[in-house]
């Protein structure tokens, strides 16, 4: 099989790699899906030639927390600053009423608008698995897209939602999706369910949880060896306790911060998130969140 070659040339590189200098005017060679060189000038005879002069070339962003079910809401809540308000419309009112068809368009939509913004790696937060139907949709809309993504399969937050499926569902997922070739992979939006926690590594899958300190504890058995991990990604992590905080750390969680969204919902104080992460030695990821509240600026 032959190896598909594309130069980028002339392009302000943004190599994001200590060992690899940035570079005012340069090159980037790709082979398939790979980078293979990175120079001044990058000679090669067979491969397409991209122009990117007065571009810049950098590797693809990754947004570690987005809704992406919610792309067609987009900007449709500008002034919502109470949380339960906005959950009510975009749980109660609308996303109770999603078809599978819907939870394509807008993951198709939302992760359309990442590429196009730059971000080639996306953690997909789906609180609205309403079915295996719905969470197929999804999926389908995501490895069309071409991105990379972790899809993280949860409950939906309405009322009216039956969470049935889930955990049953996992296996089937883990078998068609959890792939070492795949770029579309599948986790659990498993909140503190440790049950569901359970199923989820069995499958060694990662779990994803909603983690805002004064509206979800932990308890302790949360502290037992072995449940909690690197498998664990917890967002938010604002106005969370030192105490817990020490717990996460040590077990090497993994943490994520949404600063818009965080501000816009009121749920960050001046402790920061962010920085309490890194002050207890973890690596925080940035997250988007979701699309719903904002307004171009």
């Amino acid at each position: 099989m032959s190896t598909k070659r594309t130069l980028f040339k002339g392009g302000i590189i943004l190599t994001l790699d200590a060992n690899i200098p940035n570079l005012d005017i340069g090159d980037v060679l790709v082979e398939d899906d790979r980078i293979a060189a990175v120079g001044p000038v990058l000679q090669t005879d067979d491969a397409e030639v991209i122009d990117a002069t007065g571009h810049i070339v950098m590797p693809g962003l990754i947004d570690a927390h987005h809704h992406m079910w919610l792309g067609v809401m987009r900007r449709m809540m500008p002034d919502v600053d109470d949380l339960f308000a906005y959950i009510d419309v975009v749980a109660e009112k609308l996303g109770a009423h999603y078809r599978p068809l819907d939870m394509y368009l807008s993951t198709r939509l939302t992760a359309a608008a990442s590429l196009d913004a730059g971000i080639t790696t996306v953690i997909d937060a789906c609180h609205n698995s309403r079915s295996p139907a719905h969470t197929d949709a999804a999926l389908n809309a995501l490895q069309e897209s071409g991105i990379r993504a972790l899809h993280m399969v949860g409950a939906a937050m309405d009322k009216q939602a039956s969470a049935a499926h889930l955990p049953g569902d996992l296996p089937r997922l883990a078998q068609r999706w959890n792939t070492a070739e795949s770029l579309v992979r599948v986790g659990l939006f498993g909140q503190l369910n440790l049950d569901w926690w359970q199923a989820a590594r069995d499958l060694d899958m990662r779990i994803l949880t909603e983690f805002i300190g004064d509206l979800a504890r932990l308890g302790p058995e949360f502290a037992k060896p072995g449940v909690l991990g690197t498998h664990n990604i917890f967002n938010h992590c604002s106005r969370v306790p030192q105490e817990t905080w020490q717990l996460l750390a040590e077990a090497g969680v993994n943490v994520t911060v949404n600063p818009r969204s965080d501000a816009l919902f009121g749920f960050d104080d001046e402790s920061f998130a962010y920085q309490q992460a890194v002050n207890h030695g973890l690596t925080p990821a940035l997250g988007i969140d979701l699309d719903t509240a904002f307004v171009p600026r």
